[in-house]
């Protein structure tokens, strides 16, 4: 793997994370708005994984390039 898909892949966790970070600031805030005052677990979690997993799925097509 070269130094430029490396620093590629970096950058592309750098990014992703401020951008899934931005979102679920902006859904929760949304959701206090409404009413919400209790959100389970359970769906946090969710958009864990899937922010994991879509990443990673990213960053194997980056680093297969």
């Amino acid at each position: 793997m070269g130094e430029r898909v490396v620093e590629n892949i970096k950058k592309f966790y750098a990014i992703a994370l401020h951008v899934y970070l931005a979102t679920v600031i902006v859904i929760l805030t949304v959701v206090a708005l409404m009413g919400v005052e209790a959100i389970s677990m359970a769906y946090i979690w969710l958009t864990i994984m899937i922010f994991l997993f879509i990443s990673g799925i990213d960053s194997l097509i980056l680093n297969s390039k």
